[in-house]
């Protein structure tokens, strides 16, 4: 439905495409649509064929990717727009890591086990001591939730990674926020959507630090 209570129509619903034609309005009454749909699309879109060219000759590994990665978008967009991580789909990735592994046989899901363990405790006990030194919350406990689900799908030895890049990203954010506002205002940081995109690069190249010059033009490595 559109601000107008209006029901739209099947030419209304074509991804991307039906937006990019009403240059982003209704066609009922004109109002703007947000541009958070043709955006998270546009991510459904990529993440389809990025998973497509990274696992080509992995048929049994392309479609968890290609649910990891639907599922990444979502967040992303909760993450940026309310700061939002649902459980709902924080607890999905936390269970489809290890229910992944068990089909590659004990050890690896042993090895998920123990990257969901260590994931969710690093980051709780970094909110602890936050919240201990600094008395008032500094990380969220869906960021907590949604590292120990990366730590289950790239198992310990990748969370280093996720960490990084999305400290990175967040870093990034908090930069481009002070350029828009006095230096003393507090601005939350939508982590979770950088460890999201840490999680998504980690699981189809591996860690950051075992990266060769073409792997970001290579295949996936997975995990």
């Amino acid at each position: 439905m559109g601000n107008c209570a209006r029901q739209l129509s099947f030419r209304d619903l074509i991804p991307i495409l039906s937006w990019l034609l009403r240059a982003g309005r209704c066609r009922h009454c004109s109002a703007p649509i947000a541009r958070l749909y043709p955006a998270v699309e546009f991510g459904f879109l990529l993440i389809a064929i990025w998973s497509a060219c990274a696992f080509a000759y992995a048929d049994h590994t392309f479609l968890p990717t290609l649910a990891l990665g639907w599922t990444l978008v979502v967040l992303i967009a909760f993450d940026v727009l309310a700061f939002i991580l649902p459980n709902a789909l924080t607890l999905s990735l936390g269970a489809g890591g290890p229910l992944l592994a068990m089909g590659e046989g004990f050890d690896q899901l042993q090895q998920s086990a123990v990257g969901f363990i260590a994931g969710g405790a690093s980051l709780l006990a970094v909110s602890f001591l936050y919240r201990y030194f600094r008395g008032r919350e500094g990380l969220g406990f869906g960021d907590v939730k949604l590292f120990a689900a990366a730590g289950a799908w790239v198992k310990l030895d990748g969370l280093p990674s996720v960490l990084l890049i999305g400290s990175l990203l967040g870093l990034l954010y908090s930069l481009f926020m002070l350029r828009r506002a006095p230096a003393d205002a507090r601005h939350m940081v939508p982590l979770g959507a950088g460890l999201c995109v840490g999680l998504w690069l980690t699981w189809i190249y591996g860690p950051v630090f075992d990266w060769p010059i073409g792997a970001v033009f290579g295949g996936g490595a997975g995990s």
